[in-house]
């Protein structure tokens, strides 16, 4: 009887002593669970027609590339609606540094910003949304239109003023920021470092610093959605 209660006495601690820990572990657990549900994400990828803008702006910009190079008189309407310069402005065609986002000069500006529209822009838009996308879209390109008209004067007719080129470095900025993380599955390559290369590309018959342009954009872009340090999870 005495060992008995000894025993029990002895145990009462240990016991109390283990289902301290049992209910800590338990409270850690779902305090973790509260920190996930917590955490912002973007939306779904699988939400449906969360990707109707980026459709759009793509069959837009195929369009306006293949009705460019159809006929005389489909080049006379491209480059009167979708180009721009400083004459132009002046003369009251303002709306074409909107415009002149969705045309490149040539076929191999053309085929490379459509490619990285399609690579990037996906995780974009529904980061974004469909308004929020186009949006970004045409308003970097026009950003980039405005400071090279402003600024760089006896612009040759060889190079463009580079809101194309602007607008697509802007997304690739943005995915990079918002997806640090993520690697390609064809290149094991982290997404900064893999959308590094593509915006330290040179090309010719692009106006001078419109690259950096389109990564200040992608840059104000992710500060005004997120904290600097708060990054959206790879899905």
């Amino acid at each position: 009887m005495l060992a008995a209660r000894r025993f029990a006495v002895y145990r009462r601690p240990t016991w109390q002593q283990s289902s301290h820990h049992i209910n800590h572990r338990h409270f850690g657990r779902r305090s973790n669970r509260l920190e996930r549900i917590s955490r912002p994400r973007p939306p779904s990828a699988r939400a449906p027609g969360s990707t109707k803008a980026l459709l759009l702006l793509l069959a837009t910009i195929c369009g306006i590339q293949v009705y460019s190079g159809d006929s005389s008189e489909g080049a006379d309407f491209v480059a009167r609606n979708f180009t721009t310069s400083t004459d132009k402005v002046r003369c009251g065609n303002v709306h074409t540094l909107a415009t002149s986002t969705l045309y490149s000069p040539n076929a191999r500006s053309a085929l490379l910003n459509v490619l990285w529209l399609v690579i990037p822009g996906r995780r974009v838009c529904r980061a974004l949304g469909n308004t929020q996308f186009l949006a970004l879209f045409i308003g970097s390109g026009t950003i980039a239109n405005t400071v090279s008209v402003t600024t760089i004067d006896g612009l040759p007719r060889s190079q463009s003023l580079g809101g194309a080129v602007c607008a697509v470095d802007c997304i690739v900025t943005l995915n990079a920021l918002l997806y640090p993380r993520l690697a390609r599955r064809w290149k094991r390559w982290p997404l900064w470092l893999f959308s590094a290369k593509f915006l330290m590309r040179d090309e010719d018959e692009q106006a001078p610093g419109m690259h950096v342009t389109g990564m200040l954009c992608g840059l104000a872009a992710y500060l005004a959605l997120r904290r600097p340090r708060q990054c959206f999870p790879a899905r």
